[in-house]
């Protein structure tokens, strides 16, 4: 009896402690060079959440990532823009309402210079 309790614990802290948040791609846009790619997705946890939409940039030599934006909010459309300058210069232009939220990382990463416009 006490093995049938344990079970039914075990999937209950589980099953309630699954997210169900779901990462959605939008697009990618890789450097010149192609060793870094950058990531513009969305995060979605449900209505009671809303969304969130996010760029990172993986080095492609060691996949390591790194996340450099993200903003909340339920767009109409893309709200963000990625461009390669060259291989070490990115640039990330985002529509801003001004009711949402936004996280900048430093304007440096892994030697990349990332500007940050808002159009």
């Amino acid at each position: 009896m006490f093995i049938t309790y344990v079970i039914i614990l075990i999937h209950i802290i589980f099953f309630s402690s699954t997210s169900n948040c779901k990462e959605c791609f939008i697009k990618e846009e890789y450097s010149p060079n192609k060793a870094i790619k950058a990531v513009y997705y969305e995060f979605d946890c449900g209505a009671t959440s809303g969304r969130s939409h996010h760029v990172k940039i993986t080095d492609l030599s060691n996949k390591n990532e790194k996340q450099v934006f993200s903003i909340d909010g339920i767009p109409e459309s893309d709200i963000i823009n990625i461009s390669w300058i060259n291989d070490k210069h990115l640039v990330l232009e985002y529509q801003d309402n001004d009711n949402e939220d936004l996280y900048f990382s430093k304007n440096n990463q892994w030697d990349i210079k990332i500007d940050y416009n808002k159009f």
